[in-house]
C-alpha cells in the first residue's frame, strides 16, 4: 500500500518534501534513522555495538567506511570504474562508451548514432535508453540531464559515497542483445550468493517513468533469483515466471574475475553483462538496495552465515 502512494506521488513537490525530510534526518543523525528503517524492513532490532549480520554490517560499512574510502568512491563511479578495471588489469572487461559530459550544455545529440544509453555516473536508476532519437529532442534530453545534475543521488538514497564521485554523465551505446545479467555478490573476498537478473523489455518496471517503446527511462521491469555458488537457488521474486536458469557456461571464470575484483572490498556486488558475446562488468555496487536486500529479510540463515564470515572490525582502526 505505502509502495503504491509513493509510486502515485513520485515527482510531485510532496514527493520531493518528503524525500528531503528523510535526507535531512539521516545526515543529522544516521545511525537513529538506520535504526527505524532497519526494524521497518528487517523486523528486527539493528546491533551497532556487537554486528552480527551481514545486513547490519553492511550498514555500518555504509555510514562510517565506505564514505571515507577513496577506491569505493572511484570504483561506484560508472565513468571512473574503467580507470579502477584498468589499474586490476581488467581494463577488457569495461563497457565501451561514446562521450562524457560534465556539465548538461555539453551534450550534443548530433555527435551520436541513433541509439544510446545516458547515465549518471555516481548514481542508481537515472538512466535513459533512447532507442531512436528522432523519438525525443535534444531540448527534451537536456532538460533530464540538468535534473540529474541537481539531484544528489547519495545524499537522497541515504548511501554517501555516491556524493564523494563528480557528477558527470556517461553515454554508452545500446545494445540489444543483452540477456541475463549475473551478479556476484561477494562478502570478505568470496561468493555469498549469485543474484540473477531476467529482463522483461515488454513490461514498465516501478522506476521506469516513460512509457515509450523507443524511450525508456529507470529501469524496466525484471525478475530476480538468488543462488549459492554451487548454483542451488536460495530464493526467488514471488512473481518471477516458471523459468529454468542455467548456470553460465563461463561461470568459472566470472568467479576468478568477482575474487579479483572483491580483493579491495569487505563487501561489493559485481555485476556482469554479456555484450556481442563478450563478458562486461557493467557495474560494482557497494550498498545494494541501500543495504535492504529482499534476499536477507526472506531468509535470515543467510543473513546470519555470511554476517559471520565478514570480521568487519578489520575494516575500523
Amino acid at each position: 500500500m505505502i509502495d503504491s502512494i509513493k509510486q502515485i506521488l513520485r515527482g510531485t513537490p510532496i514527493y520531493v518534501l518528503y524525500k528531503n525530510l528523510q535526507a535531512k534526518t539521516f545526515e543529522i543523525n544516521p545511525r537513529k534513522f538506520i535504526s527505524n528503517k532497519y526494524k521497518n524492513f528487517y523486523g528486527t532490532e539493528m546491533d551497532f555495538f556487537t554486528p552480527q549480520k551481514l545486513s547490519e554490517k553492511i550498514q555500518l560499512l555504509k555510514i562510517y567506511y565506505y564514505p571515507n574510502s577513496k577506491k569505493v568512491a572511484q570504483a561506484a563511479d560508472k565513468y571512473k570504474l574503467h580507470t579502477f578495471l584498468q589499474e586490476k588489469g581488467l581494463e577488457h572487461l569495461a563497457v565501451p562508451y561514446l562521450q562524457i559530459y560534465n556539465k548538461p550544455d555539453d551534450f550534443d545529440m548530433s555527435r551520436l548514432p541513433g541509439e544510446f544509453v545516458l547515465k549518471k555516473t555516481n548514481a542508481s536508476g537515472l538512466n535513459l535508453i533512447v532507442k531512436d532519437k528522432n523519438k525525443i529532442t535534444e531540448k527534451e534530453i537536456k532538460k533530464k540531464l540538468k535534473y540529474w545534475f541537481t539531484f544528489d543521488y547519495g545524499k537522497f538514497s541515504h548511501e554517501p559515497h555516491y556524493s564523494k564521485a563528480t557528477d558527470r554523465i556517461i553515454c554508452e551505446p545500446f545494445f540489444s542483445n543483452l540477456g541475463n545479467e549475473y551478479r556476484f555478490f561477494m562478502v570478505d573476498g568470496e561468493i555469498g550468493f549469485i543474484q540473477v537478473i531476467v529482463w522483461d523489455w515488454a513490461e514498465k518496471g516501478k522506476s521506469q517513468r516513460v512509457n515509450d517503446e523507443f524511450i525508456i527511462e529507470g529501469h524496466s521491469k525484471h525478475y530476480r533469483l538468488h543462488f549459492d555458488k554451487e548454483w542451488n537457488l536460495y530464493w526467488k521474486d514471488n512473481d518471477t515466471p516458471a523459468i529454468e536458469i542455467s548456470k553460465p557456461a563461463n561461470f568459472e571464470y566470472l568467479k576468478q574475475i568477482s575474487k579479483k575484483v572483491a580483493e579491495d572490498f569487505p563487501v561489493v556486488r559485481v555485476d556482469f553483462n554479456e555484450i556481442n558475446g563478450e563478458v562486461k562488468i557493467s557495474e560494482l555496487t557497494f550498498t545494494p538496495a541501500s543495504g535492504y536486500l529482499e534476499i536477507l529479510k526472506q531468509r535470515p540463515d543467510i543473513d546470519v552465515a555470511l554476517g559471520e564470515k565478514l570480521r568487519i572490525e578489520d575494516y575500523f582502526e
